[in-house]
């Protein structure tokens, strides 16, 4: 048990994102604790010392509400309360183990009044849990743990940042693209919502205005293209480099009729940026896309996803028809 003689400030929820998504965005950059316990005093008492030491304090008085916030507030780290009657943290920890939407590299701690049994701490660490401490805390010893494992997610969220974006581009690499698909799929499970995938070619248009040579990978003109793709996105859409100089796009919430909408506003971004001398030249875009209306029933891993875009693409370029887009269902149709 923790105690604290001082009153306890209103909570004040924040939902930006870590705390260095906070930071570029010029707000409170103190790590967020998503602290769940069914006992108000013990809830109040641990907030106020993690307050005092820098912490900001999100509080939750159930397991159904610790859950809910771990999806929407993205904390630093969460900090259970096992208590006999009151809330289940090894359940919860559980749940967060398992649930798709929670980052893993997220400390997961769990207190506990009761006594602690080898087979209890055991079946702790088995749902998820980095740490089970008996009460009461001591909390200078388990802040110095907590560092700890803030400082190993820090170093490997740096890690994967470097492996998932191109540094030259800025575009997610195909490593990148795989872990968002896993992470969009999920949601789309969850809220019953499409998700697509467009693999897209950029070429340049010839002298009769048709499309002309395809662009190279190392070619600045890829570059460029790629980035009037990324600014006529939608901000919820994911951009990312393909193999022999394509674009890759995942667009949530986006079904066939979408996915054509998404190319041609694409296609008119770049004429737009040809007319008024923003690129040199004129460009052609030509996709193709798998579109996944039922996300929770598809069995699709990332790469066969990516890899009916592309059939589709190749498969309209092998028509030569004149049109700009193709799905994969119709590959299969034809």
């Amino acid at each position: 048990m923790i105690s604290s003689a001082r009153k306890i400030p209103p909570l004040r929820e924040r939902t930006h994102g870590d705390s260095r998504t906070r930071q570029a965005r010029g707000l409170d950059t103190s790590p967020i604790l998503l602290f769940a316990s069914s006992d108000e005093w013990m809830s109040r008492s641990v907030g106020t010392v993690f307050e005092d030491r820098g912490f900001s304090v999100v509080r939750a008085a159930s397991g159904a509400l610790a859950l809910t916030f771990a999806r929407r507030i993205r904390p630093d780290v969460v900090l259970l309360d096992d208590s006999p009657g009151g809330l289940d943290a090894v359940s919860v920890c559980r749940a967060l183990r398992d649930d798709p939407l929670f980052d893993p590299s997220i400390p997961v701690i769990i207190t506990s009044s009761a006594h602690l049994g080898p087979s209890t701490r055991n079946a702790a660490y088995a749902a998820g849990a980095w740490e089970y401490c008996s009460q009461p805390v001591d909390v200078e010893q388990l802040l110095m743990k907590l560092r700890t494992f803030l400082r190993a997610r820090q170093e490997l969220k740096d890690a994967r940042a470097q492996h998932c974006l191109d540094a030259s581009t800025g575009l997610f690499t195909s490593h990148g693209l795989e872990q968002v698909t896993y992470q969009l799929r999920a949601r789309a499970a969850r809220e019953g919502q499409s998700l697509t995938c467009l693999t897209i070619a950029p070429a340049r248009a010839g002298d009769d205005g048709a499309a002309g040579h395809a662009l190279s990978e190392g070619d600045r003109e890829f570059a460029d293209v790629a980035n009037i793709c990324r600014l006529h996105s939608r901000k919820s859409d994911f951009i990312g480099r393909a193999a022999s100089a394509r674009v890759a796009i995942l667009a949530p919430d986006t079904d066939a009729l979408g996915a054509r909408a998404l190319v041609a506003r694409l296609q008119h971004g770049l004429d737009e940026a040809s007319r008024t001398g923003a690129m040199s030249g004129k460009y052609h875009l030509r996709a193709g896309y798998c579109s996944i209306a039922d996300a929770a029933g598809a069995k699709l891993a990332p790469a066969d996803l990516f890899g009916r875009a592309a059939t589709a693409l190749e498969r309209l370029q092998a028509t030569g028809s004149h049109e700009a887009v193709m799905g994969f269902e119709e590959t299969v149709d034809a």
